[in-house]
């Protein structure tokens, strides 16, 4: 009994349309590869410079906090002030808009008032060429 073969079975001798089909495919395969292990690597890069970025940026947050913490030593805190809101700011009060009354035979009058008939829809206009 002859030995057996390890791995898949060698495809039979193919035409030359069928064999160039099989190495485009093969190309393909190998490109797909490499690309693929060039993107991780270049995650990976990505991702380390993310990391820095952030210790960086924890670093500088924790000096400016260290300079903020200096300039504070001589303030005096004061529980019961800061209990009663000392940090509060003034809210701005927004002003309400003019409002209109209009009956339902002088419903179009804001419009009326504004810019005399720029703002007209077709409706307003209709009605009111039809009280002239």
């Amino acid at each position: 009994m002859p030995p057996k073969s390890a791995g898949r079975p060698r495809l039979p001798e193919a035409d030359a349309k069928k064999q160039k089909k099989r190495d485009y495919q093969r190309n393909y395969q190998e490109q797909r590869k490499t690309q693929i292990a060039t993107l991780t690597t270049e995650i990976k890069k990505c991702e380390d410079d993310l990391k820095a970025m952030k210790a960086k940026r924890k670093e500088l947050r924790d000096m400016a906090k260290s300079k903020l913490d200096a300039k504070m030593v001589d303030v005096e805190f004061d529980p019961d002030e800061y209990a009663k809101g000392g940090m509060s700011y003034a809210k701005s009060v927004m002003k309400p808009k003019k409002t209109y009354t209009y009956t339902d035979d002088d419903w179009f009058s804001p419009y009326l008032r504004k810019d005399a008939g720029n703002q007209l829809s077709a409706v307003a206009k209709r009605a009111l060429a039809q009280r002239k």
